[in-house]
């Protein structure tokens, strides 16, 4: 409901104090609707048009950086915005740097990195991420940043640009505890960067450390940090696992209450060398009530040549069913052919053929037929008015002659 009060309405329109033009329009509408003057002291709206906001990026300075990035000018054309007094154009400067994706961003990065601004600073760690060459940078910076904003950032970035020497600090913030009620972000950004680093084939992310870690993390309460380490062991494609690592993977994937991240288990499982440990996890998770994980049990049954994805393909959900069918193509001691021709046959939702059309009627045994439309009766009903005219009668006769 809305307030009716003067104080309610005065306060209202203290909420935007910080922009002259809108608190003179709020005010201006708060009269309109009210009929009355609202109680507003003449030093207040002095205030509010006197004061500017802060922290604004004027649209010049924003067009003339967009121009930098579009016709992908030198990181020197961006210097003026690199030191500028605006926060909030130093931040914008370092996302260009970053979308220019060139080794000459470094320097100017390495200012904008040290910035007393976090928003800067954020900025500039995302940038710094795309930008070739500047791992040794995160890594220095890494060292004496305490935000832990920027900290995850930072870390987000090294998956993108981090190598080898990267590992040590990501495993050490994989165990990194937050305060309570506080989202582990150096955490889960660091098992992000691992994943990404798996993407990139790094063969060193796949040390039993880096995966026992990620393992470790399966009893946080935190639903987020779990779905990122599962996510990073997916994305690692690993065949072999220690004994015991493979047990707690496999345990961990059979037990996980978030559908999600259960998904992503499901699929780093299928990319282990095949056991009967396997086939019994897949067993499982094929009569799953969630799609998203029935979807991952028929990818995984590709990679690990189980034979039961066979009862997938009758699965009421479509898409399960198409990857069960790209699945059966690829387990070699299951015959292909005699499996999907009927699936084909029946057509994509496994409904019976459909009946054709008997050739005694006539408008299906005619090859060709004359193309000449009916004519469109007049609509009976004008919108203006809503008058009701009667439709002109249709003919007995259509307009052409059979042949």
């Amino acid at each position: 409901m809305r307030g009716s009060s003067a104080k309610r309405r005065s306060g209202a329109f203290a909420v935007h104090v910080a922009c002259p033009k809108r608190a003179v329009r709020r005010y201006s509408a708060l009269v309109l609707r009210s009929g009355c003057p609202v109680p507003l002291a003449p030093s207040l709206l002095a205030m509010a048009w006197l004061v500017q906001p802060a922290h604004a990026l004027s649209d010049d300075d924003a067009q003339a950086i967009l121009q930098i990035e579009a016709q992908r000018l030198p990181a020197l054309a961006l210097n003026d915005f690199v030191g500028h007094s605006d926060p909030a154009t130093r931040a914008r400067a370092a996302r260009a740097l970053g979308r220019l994706r060139t080794a000459t961003a470094l320097a100017p990065l390495k200012k904008l990195v040290e910035d007393p601004d976090l928003v800067v600073r954020t900025e500039a760690a995302w940038a710094l991420g795309m930008t070739p060459g500047a791992e040794l940078l995160l890594l220095a910076r890494l060292s004496v940043e305490v935000e832990p904003a920027c900290r995850a950032a930072l870390l987000d970035a090294l998956g993108r640009e981090g190598g080898p020497a990267s590992l040590p600090i990501l495993r050490q913030s994989l165990d990194l505890r937050p305060p309570a009620l506080h989202p582990a972000l150096a955490a889960r950004a660091a098992a992000r960067s691992i994943g990404r680093m798996g993407l990139r084939d790094l063969e060193a992310a796949r040390e039993p450390e880096i995966s026992g870690a990620l393992l470790d993390q399966r009893r946080r309460v935190d639903g987020g940090l779990r779905l990122d380490c599962a996510y990073a062991l997916a994305r690692l494609r690993l065949a072999q696992l220690p004994l015991d690592q493979r047990a707690d993977l496999l345990t961990w994937a059979q037990d996980e209450p978030i559908a999600t991240v259960q998904a992503y288990l499901v699929r780093a499982a299928g990319n282990l060398v095949p056991g009967p440990d396997l086939d019994a996890l897949l067993t499982v998770t094929a009569q799953d009530p969630d799609e998203g994980v029935r979807v991952a049990t028929a990818r995984a049954a590709g990679a690990a040549a189980w034979a039961g994805v066979t009862a997938l393909l009758a699965d009421a959900d479509r898409g399960v069913r198409r990857e069960a069918m790209a699945a059966v193509a690829k387990v070699p001691t299951l015959d292909a052919h005699a499996l999907l021709l009927p699936v084909v046959e029946a057509g994509d939702d496994l409904d019976a053929a459909e009946t054709p059309a008997p050739a005694s009627i006539p408008a299906c045994s005619t090859p060709q037929l004359p193309c000449r439309p009916w004519p469109r009766p007049a609509p009976s009903r004008t919108r203006a008015s809503g008058w009701t005219r009667p439709a002109p009668p249709r003919s007995a006769q259509p307009p052409w002659t059979p042949s």
